[in-house]
């Protein structure tokens, strides 16, 4: 549920978030012909914002789904404790799937207060860039 949660967040801070909306539009749809781009983008963001609501964290403030992933990301940062990894001394699935939540918020171009949340604890911080060094570097 953690994870789900923030993966929503985030989709909620790339598809409705006005600042993030044309990062989003030009990186999703940017292949497409403008005048084609004109007429399809506002139905994918309303497609998507239909998603959000259907699932449940659109029908939030942006103020709640703040709280929300707070909550979770202190769930999570409470479980990775001073561990380097979730459950034991190397990776596990675990590891990659918050690594691949948290490093789609910190690592790329769009604007989140889950930035600066993640930031905040060192631990989670600290994990995603082992994750990435370990496996990426």
């Amino acid at each position: 549920m953690i994870e789900e949660n923030l993966y929503w967040a985030m989709v909620y801070d790339r598809w409705v978030r006005a600042e993030n909306w044309p990062i989003l539009k030009g990186s999703v749809l940017g292949d497409i012909a403008a005048p084609v781009r004109a007429l399809i983008a506002p139905l994918a963001r309303r497609g998507v914002k239909k998603q959000l609501a259907g699932h449940g964290m659109g029908l939030h403030s942006d103020e709640d789904i703040q709280a929300i992933a707070r909550r979770d990301l202190g769930a999570l940062a409470g479980m990775l404790g001073d561990q380097d990894w979730f459950f034991g001394t190397e990776p596990t699935l675990a590891d990659a799937t918050v690594f691949s939540l948290l490093a789609n918020i910190r690592h790329v171009e769009f604007t989140s207060p889950m930035q600066a949340m993640i930031a905040g604890h060192e631990n989670l911080a600290r994990h995603t860039d082992r994750f990435r060094d370990r496996f990426y570097g």
